[in-house]
């Protein structure tokens, strides 16, 4: 259960904060960094493509790392494309981090879940695979 719980903490982070709550700042960036309408929502549109990237070639990074590889590099390129996103303003620097972050989260989301499910089926109980798809909601909130 304690691995189900740490691995939701990926999901808080991947899903969680860098994609969902980081929507809630964009109003707040839009107006410190100038930005139009059109340019606040190709960051979220740049998130979502990276996602989209991410989730079509996370198999091929689990076949080649393996998916407790997969999931902490996917970690380490969330947490670091997230925090440079603060030291840039520049517009296509920030979408090209947006993009990159949507596909490292993607592939801890992935991978994350494959590890949840193995160790659901060793439990014999779904109870992991609820804890772990719940940390993206704890993202949200916290």
């Amino acid at each position: 259960m304690w691995q189900a719980a740490r691995l939701a903490l990926g999901t808080a982070s991947a899903l969680g904060l860098s994609r969902f709550a980081y929507g809630l700042l964009v109003p707040a960036m839009r107006d410190d960094l100038r930005w139009t309408l059109a340019q606040a929502g190709a960051m979220s549109t740049a998130n979502g493509l990276g996602y989209l990237g991410g989730a079509l070639v996370a198999a091929v990074v689990v076949r080649r790392l393996g998916v407790a590889a997969a999931f902490r590099w996917g970690m380490a390129l969330t947490a670091v494309t997230l925090g440079a996103t603060a030291v840039s303003d520049d517009f296509a620097v920030l979408l090209a981090l947006r993009a990159a972050t949507g596909v490292a989260g993607a592939v801890v989301f992935i991978s994350g879940g494959v590890i949840a499910s193995r160790l659901a089926n060793r439990a014999g109980s779904g109870t992991p695979i609820t804890v772990y798809f719940a940390g993206a909601g704890l993202g949200i909130v916290f």
